[in-house]
């Protein structure tokens, strides 16, 4: 595929948007997150990151599985920046209603 986009960029974009309903919401999640999330950015960036990307794709719920439960301030800011109804964090998984 990388050969076919530095050919013909267009063809790429084509191909991808043809193949995307095919694809669960999971699946078209997890693609997306792998081109937008990054290791340089923070984990709070990278979860607002997540959500706009679940809503994109008609996600209304997350269920993460994090290394570390994240502090009430990491909370209440991944809260407010994704506007999310509802952040939990029950010390095994960070729950985000969308």
């Amino acid at each position: 595929m990388e050969a076919l986009n530095s050919v013909a960029p267009i063809f790429s974009v084509a191909w991808n948007e043809s193949i995307k309903p095919t694809q669960t919401a999971e699946e078209r999640l997890w693609q997306e997150a792998m081109q937008a999330l990054s290791p340089s950015h923070s984990d709070e960036a990278n979860l607002v990151a997540l959500v706009s990307i679940a809503k994109q794709q008609g996600i209304d719920e997350l269920r993460l599985v994090m290394p570390y439960s994240l502090e009430p301030e990491q909370l209440d800011t991944l809260r407010r920046q994704s506007r999310s109804t509802q952040v939990d964090d029950d010390g095994e998984h960070l729950i985000i209603q969308l």
